[in-house]
């Protein structure tokens, strides 16, 4: 029995010791034990498992006493804290879905749904059929085969430092040396302060007119002022970078070509139809 108390002779004992705050004089029934036999009282009962629940230590969860390998059921659960039984039985379901290897929740917004590994590869993109997000089933992340998961995790280290963010955002102008901060446009950049016209993503400086002079943006130099490992990484991040943004923008004006070609057909030099299907076209393919 999880809860009685008994002497050697097997008749009822009338009071016992808790064995973590050493309260004696206690009545059995406010005293509990798991079937190894070591008795608490239900107060400290309810304080422990209240940190188990809150460090998240639900499925490995054991006896309080040193040493003890006694795992706590659901059963205790009900006895000893009845109120957290609910909470208790969810969050021992989450922990057992995010420690075995063949489920994954879906990491979509708000979305509870579970994926379970058809046998494809655990690197395989799962695609939920409640909120339709596609996700990478080993790390949960946006699909990035062919690049493994630990890589993809090594990339996201880089693609998040502040540093990235830094250079990404932030660049000094090339012509004066003023501060620059880019939050939307092309990466054909002016500043008003020495009227110097550069790309954005190497810093290049180029004509008004947006030629191009010894222009080289996706050419990492080893020779150059960053040839750290680090400089190598974030040059490549700020390329992805780039790229993505632009595939993000082409995406946004394919959707808005409907009316960006009626503007273009009613403003000089008024845009003909075939004109138009050109440049629809020309967005498709970038996308």
């Amino acid at each position: 029995s999880r809860n009685s108390m008994e002497d050697g002779g097997g008749s009822p004992q009338t009071h016992g010791t808790c064995s973590i705050c050493f309260e004696d004089g206690l009545r059995p029934e406010a005293l509990y034990a798991l079937p190894c036999g070591h008795m608490f009282c239900r107060i400290c009962w309810g304080s422990f498992l209240s940190v188990a629940f809150e460090e998240g230590r639900i499925l490995d969860t054991n006896c309080p006493y040193d040493g003890c390998d006694e795992l706590v059921t659901d059963a205790d659960i009900a006895e000893i804290a009845p109120h957290r039984i609910g909470a208790w039985r969810d969050q021992r379901l989450k922990d057992f879905i995010n420690l075995d290897g063949s489920h994954r929740f879906c990491p979509g917004p708000g979305c509870n749904m579970v994926a379970i590994d058809p046998g494809t590869g655990s690197e395989s993109a799962a695609t939920c059929c409640s909120c339709e997000t596609t996700f990478c089933f080993g790390c949960g992340e946006s699909p990035h085969r062919p690049a493994a998961c630990a890589d993809f995790g090594k990339w996201n280290s880089i693609y998040a430092s502040s540093k990235f963010w830094i250079r990404k955002n932030s660049k000094p102008c090339p012509g004066c040396g003023a501060p620059i901060e880019k939050d939307h446009g092309c990466n054909h950049m002016h500043c008003t302060r020495c009227d110097c016209h550069f790309c954005w993503i190497c810093l290049t400086t180029i004509g008004a007119d947006g030629v191009l002079n010894t222009h080289v943006c996706n050419k990492y130099d080893p020779t150059g002022d960053d040839s750290t490992e680090e400089g190598r990484n974030i040059f490549y991040a700020m390329r992805y970078g780039s790229h993505e943004e632009a595939e993000n923008f082409a995406r946004m004006q394919l959707e808005n070509m409907p009316a960006i070609l009626e503007r273009l057909k009613e403003e000089p030099p008024y845009l003909s139809d075939e004109d138009g299907y050109t440049l629809k076209r020309a967005v498709e393919i970038l996308v």
